[in-house]
């Protein structure tokens, strides 16, 4: 699990400079110097004599130094560094708006020392969606995935709860999705993935419950006005995107069939590749690049144009008149999931044409 918001907890520990035997549990103080929802808090132990905690020390200072959800038994998972001096716990999450906390610290046989605190609510706008991708109306009835962007940095492991896909008479789909969160960074983009199981003709759970979505159809990803951002504000209201279905999708993207449309040597104008059809969000904006003839990668900006069918790039520095070629990884899939390897659903033995994954151009 990634580390995004931090919790460090500050312990302050006074003590003679004449070591550990004489220190008592006077010696320290355990204070919340900051907490705040959504953001970094931070507690220390500030140390009077090197020779007590040093970074030699952290394995047997570690265990001493606890944060909870006050009441639960088991400890907010973190980890624990010397700073300066201080003996420092940082958390893997951020801290939640209305919670109760309980930092402990239990310097050997003293007595423990245990501060309560709570993390006010902050108002704050409420988290909405800010888009979903595809985010053309007509999608492949074999569609993979969904990307959900969120206004701000929304809470994980909320549950599937939250989501449900509904077809054109506003039943529940059964078991549509694949129940894997897969956040970026931020927390603010969602991975929503369709159960492949249920996608691939022949496997289990396509002969069991079926396809999920069935071609020419209308269906809704709904979102539940509950689903919480970082701090545990839910969001104002339900959110709904809407896709028609077209017929199922079974062709590889061909790098070949691209086309692009050339910048001017000496300017900064963009580099305009046309998939002719619509790409994988996520993959095609991290996947593709420019490069120069020795290899060199052009520094730039990407943005995709025409709901994901156009790959848009803006050089850091002018263009320089020569030899160019677009790069793609193996792996940059079309909506449902074919790559330039492989389509997503391959017969064995299949004989598979090497990938072509470059394009030569020239700027002149």
């Amino acid at each position: 699990m990634k580390l995004r918001y931090g919790i460090a907890l500050v312990l302050a520990v006074v003590v003679a400079p004449y070591g550990f035997a004489t220190m008592n549990r006077r010696s320290f103080r355990l204070i919340v110097a900051r907490a705040e929802a959504g953001r970094p808090a931070r507690l220390e132990v500030t140390v009077a004599s090197e020779t007590v905690i040093r970074a030699s020390d952290l394995r047997a200072w570690r265990s001493t130094l606890n944060l909870f959800v006050d009441g639960q038994p088991a400890p907010v998972g973190g980890k624990h560094f010397i700073q300066s001096g201080k003996l420092v716990f940082e958390s893997s999450f951020g801290l939640v708006g209305g919670t109760r906390y309980r930092a402990t610290f239990a310097p050997y046989d003293m007595p423990l020392l245990t501060r309560i605190f709570t993390i006010p609510v902050r108002p704050r706008p409420a988290a909405g969606v800010e888009r979903v991708y595809p985010s053309a109306n007509a999608v492949p009835a074999n569609l993979l995935k969904f990307y959900v962007l969120f206004t701000q940095p929304m809470r994980e492991g909320q549950g599937f709860e939250q989501f449900a896909l509904l077809d054109h008479r506003g039943r529940h789909v059964p078991e549509p999705f694949k129940e894997v969160e897969l956040w970026n960074a931020d927390s603010k983009r969602l991975t929503l993935y369709l159960h492949p199981g249920r996608i691939k003709r022949g496997v289990g759970l396509n002969e069991e419950l079926g396809p999920i979505l069935q071609p020419n159809r209308r269906y809704t990803l709904l979102l539940r006005a509950n689903f919480k951002d970082a701090t545990g504000q839910p969001m104002a209201t339900d959110f709904r995107h809407a896709i028609n279905t077209t017929a199922p999708d079974r062709t590889q993207p061909l790098l070949a069939y691209w086309k692009l449309q050339l910048p001017r040597p000496g300017t900064r104008a963009a580099l305009l590749v046309h998939f002719g059809e619509p790409l994988d969000f996520g993959l095609a904006q991290r996947v593709i690049r420019v490069e120069q003839q020795r290899g060199a990668r052009v520094a730039g900006r990407v943005q995709l144009r025409d709901q994901a069918r156009a790959w848009h790039f803006t050089p850091a520095k002018p263009w320089e008149a020569g030899q160019y070629r677009l790069v793609a990884e193996p792996e940059l899939e079309d909506l449902v999931g074919n790559n330039l390897v492989r389509p997503f659903e391959t017969v064995v033995g299949q004989q598979l044409a090497p990938p072509v994954t470059r394009k030569e151009f020239e700027l002149r």
